[in-house]
């Protein structure tokens, strides 16, 4: 159950420790405490940054809330987005499937991709550049294969 609902006018880290600091003064007034262990937080390393600078031993687990939405345009800046839409693409299967990746333990993700995907990977021309440049060898803090 969130504690509580900022809307901020940047994404910078500072920004967000401002806003923890202060929640963490005001219920402390009240005699609340706000001593996380355990946090959700989307893909984004300024939110987990700043938890861990004022809670440092707070765990942070990465959830999906704006990754499908990150993945969509993503296909639809790679031109997938058509090859998306038919059911029976093969593309579309292996995008679906890939996505599934960040259900898994992350301990389990690397043998998963080498033991399913390596071999399962669009062979059609474009597709398997695009996905073999911006997925496989994704270099992002939270890429695909990465979570």
């Amino acid at each position: 159950m969130p504690l509580a609902l900022f809307l901020l006018a940047n994404k910078h880290q500072t920004s967000y420790e401002d806003v923890f600091r202060h929640t963490v003064s005001d219920a402390a007034k009240l005699g609340v405490n706000t001593f996380l262990t355990i946090t959700d937080a989307d893909f984004e390393i300024a939110i987990h940054n700043a938890v861990t600078t004022v809670w440092p031993v707070c765990e942070v687990k990465e959830r999906r809330f704006h990754l499908g939405q990150s993945w969509w345009q993503k296909i639809q800046s790679l031109g997938f987005n058509r090859q998306y839409e038919k059911k029976d693409s093969e593309v579309r299967h292996f995008l679906k499937t890939i996505f599934e990746l960040s259900l898994l333990p992350p301990a389990e993700v690397s043998d998963c991709f080498v033991l399913y995907f390596i071999f399962n990977l669009p062979k059609t021309g474009r597709t398997y550049t695009e996905i073999q440049k911006n997925v496989l060898v994704n270099r992002s803090l939270f890429c695909p294969i990465c979570i």
